[in-house]
């Protein structure tokens, strides 16, 4: 009962951070039509979403932001400046406490790559009104890559702990 509502009140919050920033949704949607028509036809050339970036200086990891899922770890992705990305992830261990993951990495549009090098990962205990009790930080500065995929999903590869996510395969959630 306990991890479920530590998974509901997870999902509430992702689901809050996403309804305050969906502000450019219909312009996205356009961008993703576009890109999607350019890979079908195979060619090479710039992709209208490409061209689209350039002239408005649009961050191109507008088309990844959101919140993605994999057995009990949700992650969010946001896009900060020109070309990189604010990255949450919290991973429920019970009712009462969530491993947390903060990060911010750049994005390489070649190989549609989140690079980091200052996540900070920390175990948060909650009371049972929802109160953060305490804080205990495992590690900063850990670097790693969240590899995207045009499909909607990710890998995340953590070089802190190359094992805690080996093999799974993020999914975004739709809205």
């Amino acid at each position: 009962m306990f991890k479920k509502i530590l998974s509901l009140l997870t999902a509430l919050t992702v689901c809050l951070v996403l309804f305050a920033s969906c502000g450019s949704n219909g312009e996205a949607d356009t961008q993703a039509d576009a890109t999607q028509s350019t890979q079908e036809t195979g060619t090479e050339e710039v992709t209208a979403e490409e061209a689209a970036a350039e002239e408005d200086g649009q961050n191109p990891v507008m088309n990844f932001v959101g919140p993605y899922q994999a057995d009990r770890c949700s992650l969010l992705i946001q896009a900060s400046g020109e070309k990189d990305a604010i990255i949450t992830a919290s991973w429920g261990n019970s009712v009462s406490s969530s491993t947390e993951w903060t990060m911010t990495a750049t994005f390489d549009e070649d190989t549609l790559r989140l690079n980091y090098s200052d996540c900070e990962k920390k175990t948060v205990e909650y009371n049972a009104n929802g109160d953060i009790v305490s804080e205990d930080v495992e590690y900063t500065n850990g670097s790693g890559r969240i590899q995207l995929f045009d499909d909607g999903t990710l890998r995340w590869e953590n070089e802190e702990e190359p094992e805690t996510f080996q093999g799974m395969t993020f999914t975004f959630l739709a809205q």
